[in-house]
């Protein structure tokens, strides 16, 4: 029978016992001899992988009593059978989120426009409107200083047009109310309208009395300004007085007069006189020569009295 342990010194023996020849015996020796290397090669490699084996599990054993020392100070807990693992993924934590009582949703903070939401917090932040540019208001017009004349009582019936056209009329064209809000005195003035080519005047038809003596200073005035439809603008206006005798005659050689060139903002013009008798008649009228039948103008506070 064939030894349980085989070496080649209880090989040689058992080839005795049994009387082998020396063909078989060499034959068999070299065999055994071969599988005794491989047995012994397999024996080795069984070796050192177990050792592998065990010494990487003590290194993982190590590696996790020492992560669970450093976050507690106790070793993480093992399963048993379980293998090492042989990598570890670490999670992030998950934020914690608040609850609010039960019931209710937490509510945005809606931020003043202009401020930054509370550090932490979210919160609707309204986009400022665009804020329009400021634009000052328009400087008033500077009210003229009344002069000496317009101090007193008007002479003139109708100097403002506020109700009707009495006491004027058209010379060379005819008159129209207009209303406006930039008219000098009231909300009226008069629109005077040519007829013709030549010169067209408002008139003031109702001879205003001087009552005083030649000694007396008087003084005549009133606004006038140029009409877009059709325009007038850049033309002359002129503001005349006339004297006329209690029969009617005019007084030769005595015409007071004052020009101004005419825009779209009322001008007021004005001038002082004496009259050359006492108890004569008085008549203002302005006058735009020129232009073309439908050119206009505007007038308005017209005043005459003594200084």
């Amino acid at each position: 029978m064939a030894p349980e342990i085989l070496t080649e010194e209880s090989l040689a023996t058992w080839l005795d016992e049994i009387r082998a020849p020396a063909t078989v015996r060499q034959e068999f020796l070299l065999r055994a001899t071969e599988r005794t290397a491989r047995l012994h090669w397999a024996r080795r490699l069984w070796s050192e992988r177990t050792f592998v084996t065990v010494a990487t599990a003590a290194v993982v054993a190590i590696a996790v009593i020492a992560v669970g020392l450093h976050r507690g100070g106790k070793p993480a807990p093992q399963v048993v059978g379980s293998l090492p693992a042989t990598a570890t993924r670490s999670v992030a934590p998950r934020p914690s989120a608040s609850l609010s009582p039960r019931g209710s949703l937490p509510s945005p903070t809606a931020s003043v426009p202009g401020s930054a939401p509370p550090t932490g917090s979210v919160g609707m932040t309204a986009t400022p409107r665009p804020t329009a540019p400021h634009t000052p208001p328009p400087t008033p017009a500077p009210t003229p200083t009344p002069l000496p004349y317009e101090q007193h009582p008007n002479q003139i019936l109708n100097p403002s047009f506020e109700s009707s056209l009495n006491g004027w009329t058209g010379a060379f064209g005819s008159l129209a109310r207009l209303q406006t809000a930039s008219a000098p005195n009231g909300q009226w003035v008069v629109r005077v309208i040519s007829t013709s080519a030549q010169k067209f005047a408002v008139v003031d038809t109702a001879k205003d009395v001087v009552a005083s003596s030649t000694s007396t200073q008087y003084g005549v005035s009133a606004y006038v300004a140029c009409d877009t439809t059709p325009t007038t603008c850049g033309r002359t206006a002129t503001l005349f007085v006339y004297e006329y005798l209690p029969n009617g005659t005019q007084v030769a050689g005595f015409q007071p007069q004052v020009a101004v060139t005419l825009t779209t903002s009322f001008q007021r013009i004005g001038t002082e006189f004496t009259p050359q008798n006492a108890g004569d008649t008085l008549e203002a009228q302005i006058l735009v020569p020129g232009g073309a039948g439908g050119d206009s103008f505007l007038a308005d506070a017209v005043q005459l009295g003594p200084t």
